[in-house]
């Protein structure tokens, strides 16, 4: 999977709040780990093996106020989307 080609749209449910591709991730999210590497390197630091890393994000940040619910939806090619749902439960 080219990682540069998935596309996003996130929405509340009713409307849509973002879209993007992973090229809008710095033209491709691995190009955003290697910046990463090099200015480690910098430091005498290094990524590890099991590291996580966050490459960026294909969207703006968008507040989730209780009670909420955002769904990203996420499309490469002729693949299945797939759908990912976060809700923020009010504090027990």
């Amino acid at each position: 999977m080219a990682l540069d080609t998935v596309a996003v749209r996130l929405s509340d449910g009713h409307r849509t709040l973002g879209q993007g591709v992973g090229a809008d991730a710095d033209d491709h999210p691995l190009d955003a780990v290697a910046r990463l590497a090099r200015e480690l390197a910098v430091f005498g630091q290094r990524l590890e093996a099991g590291d996580l890393v966050i490459t960026g994000g294909l969207t703006a940040a968008c507040a989730l106020g209780v009670g909420g619910r955002l769904v990203g939806v996420f499309s490469c090619g002729n693949a299945r989307a797939q759908e990912v749902t976060v809700r923020r439960r009010a504090a027990s």
